[in-house]
């Protein structure tokens, strides 16, 4: 059903927030369709203007395995150069 609602909302305006919402139950992040979810919030990162939502989409990729490594050291170098994620780090 997850899988069914995020194949729902891709290409709407309202595609991360939902994102960020599935992410936050556990089903969501321990089925498959977590780390789709989570690779997409990721991408979507640079595009992100609301520091909250910034936050947000950062604590909830960084659950359990759904990004590998490499991507985590590539948020990690994304972080040091956007000014939004200075303060946080």
């Amino acid at each position: 059903m997850i899988k069914l609602a995020w194949w729902c909302v891709t290409n709407t305006n309202n595609q991360a927030e939902i994102g960020r919402f599935l992410l936050t139950k556990n089903l969501c992040v321990n089925a498959e369709v977590g780390k789709d979810i989570a690779h997409y919030l990721l991408e979507f990162l640079p595009f992100t203007q609301n520091i909250e939502q910034l936050i947000d989409s950062t604590n909830l990729i960084l659950q359990k395995d759904l990004i590998n490594k490499e991507e985590k050291t590539k948020l990690w170098k994304q972080g040091q150069k956007n000014s939004n994620f200075g303060w946080f780090y």
